[in-house]
């Protein structure tokens, strides 16, 4: 018999760079960099989200407060940003959204 206070909840999965499209890490990017959404993401002394600093590979994922250096995450963070920039002439957007837009702009 099945305990009723138990269930089964599944872990949320883990970002990592194969698994998030391009198009999508351009948007997150955008969002981390022109429109300074890095200000909540690195800390002084840590990350707030150590999901999307893994996802970006900033250095200090995982390591003490001592061995943290918000400048250099920062710089790898726009280094990362200016990178999927000059490819984002290349990105198609998702079948469902463009399809979406295409109908706005219909009516």
């Amino acid at each position: 018999m099945r305990n009723p206070k138990s269930r089964n909840v599944q872990k949320p999965a883990v970002l990592t760079p194969s698994a998030v499209d391009p198009i999508v890490r351009l948007w997150l990017l955008r969002l981390l960099v022109p429109l300074e959404g890095r200000r909540q993401l690195i800390g002084p002394y840590s990350f707030d989200n150590e999901e999307i600093a893994q996802l970006f590979d900033l250095p200090g994922c995982s390591t003490s407060y001592s061995d943290f250096d918000a400048q250099i995450a920062r710089q790898k963070l726009y280094r990362c940003y200016q990178a999927a920039e000059k490819q984002a002439h290349k990105q198609a957007l998702p079948t469902l959204l463009a399809t979406n837009i295409q109908k706005l702009t219909d009516q």
